[in-house]
Parts: C-alpha cells; sequence; structure tokens
C-alpha cells in the first residue's frame, strides 16, 4: 500500500535553459563594412523631384493658354462667319 502513494507523485517536467543567441560580433566575426548607397540622398531625391514636377506644371499651363488663345480665335472667326450669313 506504500507503493500507491509514492507512485502517485510524479516530478515536474523541467524546462529547458535557454541560450543567449549568438551574434556576429559575439561569435568573434568581423564586421563588414557599410557599402556607400549608389542612389542619391532622399533629400536630393525629393528636390529633383519637385523641380521637375513645376516644369511640367509651368508646361501644362503654357499649353493651356495656348489652347485658350486657338479657341478663342476660332470663336471669333465662328461669330465673323454668323454675322456675315444673318446679315
Amino acid at each position: 500500500m506504500a507503493d500507491t502513494a509514492v507512485a502517485s507523485e510524479t516530478p515536474a517536467p523541467a524546462t529547458p535553459a535557454k541560450k543567449p543567441k549568438a551574434t556576429a560580433a559575439s561569435a568573434g566575426g568581423v564586421k563588414k563594412p557599410k557599402a556607400k548607397p549608389t542612389h542619391p540622398k532622399t533629400s536630393e531625391m525629393v528636390t529633383s523631384a519637385i523641380k521637375e514636377l513645376k516644369e511640367r506644371i509651368v508646361i501644362v499651363i503654357e499649353l493651356s493658354i495656348y489652347i485658350l488663345c486657338i479657341l478663342q480665335q476660332h470663336i471669333a472667326v465662328v461669330r465673323y462667319l454668323i454675322n456675315l450669313l444673318i446679315n
């Protein structure tokens, strides 16, 4: 009967110890030198993009003004022709 009391006690499972993660520096490895980027700085890219957009906007405005001038000339010609036909 003493055997049943001892058998009911079971030891708790042991948790495995966590190992620290090895890094390149702690492993004795040599760090690679940081490569220089092949593209320009972000601020330079933003500045050049804004300049390009401004140039495009100027071109669009100039074309719009040109088209409006042509339309005004056509409207004037159409009005003149209508007046000739009426009178």
